[in-house]
Parts: structure tokens; C-alpha cells; sequence
């Protein structure tokens, strides 16, 4: 009995390779996988090979990883961003917060007790730098003192006077418009809370005045600072107590200020700028240029 011839079998497609590189490539790089799988489709309408599920599956795992590493891009450059913007500000009432001890701008930490011992210069007509001047310190200096404040805007290139002294008070501006800084020396406003023999409780009343802001604010928020006491590269310093937040018409500012309840006299700055950020770095160079002197 003969046997009956088998029907051929038709030949069957070869698989794409680039379909397979897609699927394979999308868990490691989702961008290859996207080109390869769209390479691979095409190839396949033209060719009829197989693979094309593996091509879309390269595809779809491919997209959703770009997607993912777009939103992640994203979010880290958004979180950046608000850092750098509000990194050295907390949100309740724009109070700067506390960087470190060695900051000397916004936020420094309070100043180490110094361990000078209590003010007493050399001579009655000696000038008055014979050591730190703490809280403590400044009830005891001599009747007929008078702060000041040194003008290290001076010359400075970045900085233009904008209003000369007078009664006390001057003002710089930032040569491109972006700050200014007051500066106030002087008697202390009759209506000022004075506290005999307590500089601490009269420089927080002369800085809740100055700004604008309740006893319990400046409590809160104020932060002990100093100023360099003769010239703004010496080891001496002053006491003062400093509060940063919005002023008035709603510009970031940072505030500092000294009073002497034994002189009724105070001095105080006050840098209001258009960023948190520009007025940290204004408040970092104005006080690195600025002295405190007293005779």
C-alpha cells in the first residue's frame, strides 16, 4: 500500500531581534527600549515576522520608565528649588531659622559668653574698646558714651547712598535696586520701655519698635547676634539681638539692634530686600563691613 504524500508545512516567521532587545531593554534603559520597540513594529508590518508583543510590551514598560524618570526629575528640582528659597526661613511669620554658630548672618546661633572681664577701659578718657561689650557689660559704661555706627558701605561698589545722615538715620541702597539698608543711630524714643540696669529687655523693646512687632514676636524670635566692636575685622564684639521676617509692605528684612539703658542710647540696621535669599547675603555683607564704635 503506497503512502500518501504530507502536506508541506509553510515556513515559519523568523522572530524579530529587535523586538526582543526592546522587551530586554526596557528594564535597564527605558529610552533604548522606546526607539527599538518602534524600529521593531515597523519591521514587523513590513516583514510579518514575530515578536511584535514583545515589542509592545518594550514599548509600554519603556514609556512608563521615561514617565517615571521624568516625575522624579521633576520633584527633585521643585525640592531644590524651594530649599534653596526657603531653607534658611521658617514659614510662621518669615523667621529665619537657626543655621549654625558660625553662620554671622540670619539665624547665627547666640553668641558665646565672652569671657572678657566686665567693661572698664584702661583711662576715663581712653576709648571705650577695651573689651567685649555683653548685655551685662554695657551697664557699666561710663556716663557721656555715645555709640556709633561705622559706615563700611562707604566706597562699596555694590552699595550707593541714597540718603545721607541726618538725625541719625541714613539710608544705602543696592546698586541694582534690590536692597536697602537703614541705618539708625542715637537717643532712645522717650516712649521706649527702659529697663535701668537690664540691656537685654531695653534692646528687645528698641527691636520690637524698630519693626514693628509685638514684646511677645521679638520673645519668640529674636536670636542673640554681635557686631565687632572698633573695626569689623576685630576679635571684640557688642551684643545685639536680631529679628528677620516681612516688613511693611511685605519685603523680607532682617533687623538688628543694640541698646544702652545706663547711655539711653541705641543703634540698629535694618536690611529689607526683595528675596529671603538676597537679604540673607545683604545681612551677611553689611555686617561683615560694619563696626561698632564707642567714645
Amino acid at each position: 500500500m503506497s503512502t500518501l504524500p504530507q502536506p508541506s508545512q509553510p515556513d515559519r516567521p523568523n522572530l524579530n531581534a529587535l523586538a526582543i532587545l526592546s522587551l530586554v531593554s526596557a528594564f535597564f534603559l527605558s529610552l533604548m527600549a522606546v526607539i527599538t520597540g518602534h524600529v521593531a513594529l515597523s519591521q514587523i508590518r513590513r516583514t510579518g515576522e514575530r515578536g511584535r508583543e514583545f515589542a509592545l510590551a518594550g514599548l509600554i514598560i519603556g514609556y512608563i520608565g521615561l514617565l517615571s524618570g521624568f516625575v522624579v526629575t521633576v520633584l527633585t528640582i521643585v525640592a531644590i528649588v524651594f530649599a534653596a528659597a526657603s531653607g534658611a526661613f521658617i514659614t510662621h511669620r518669615n523667621v529665619f531659622t537657626t543655621p549654625g554658630p558660625d553662620a554671622r548672618g540670619p539665624g547665627s546661633t547666640a553668641v558665646p559668653a565672652p569671657t572678657a572681664a566686665p567693661y572698664a577701659p584702661a583711662a576715663p578718657d581712653a576709648p571705650d574698646t577695651s573689651s567685649d561689650i555683653t548685655f551685662a557689660a554695657g551697664t557699666t559704661l561710663r556716663a557721656g558714651i555715645v555709640p556709633h555706627i561705622s559706615d563700611g558701605l562707604l566706597g562699596d561698589k555694590l552699595w550707593k547712598l541714597t540718603t545721607p545722615k541726618a538725625d541719625g538715620t541714613w539710608v544705602y541702597s543696592s546698586t541694582d535696586g534690590r536692597c536697602t539698608t537703614t541705618f539708625h543711630e542715637g537717643a532712645l524714643a522717650a516712649d521706649l520701655d527702659i529697663t535701668a540696669g537690664d540691656d537685654l529687655a531695653t534692646t528687645d523693646s528698641y527691636l520690637a519698635a524698630l519693626t514693628s512687632s509685638s514684646a511677645s514676636d521679638v520673645a519668640d524670635y529674636a536670636d542673640d547676634d554681635y557686631i565687632a566692636l572698633g573695626q569689623p575685622d576685630d576679635s571684640t564684639i557688642v551684643d545685639t539681638r536680631r529679628l528677620a521676617g516681612n516688613d511693611s509692605s511685605g519685603r523680607p528684612h532682617v533687623a538688628v539692634a543694640r541698646a544702652f539703658a545706663a547711655l539711653d542710647q541705641g543703634v540698629s540696621i535694618n536690611i529689607a530686600c526683595d528675596t529671603k535669599s538676597q537679604a540673607i547675603d545683604a545681612y551677611d555683607h553689611v555686617l561683615t563691613a560694619t563696626a561698632l564704635l564707642v567714645n
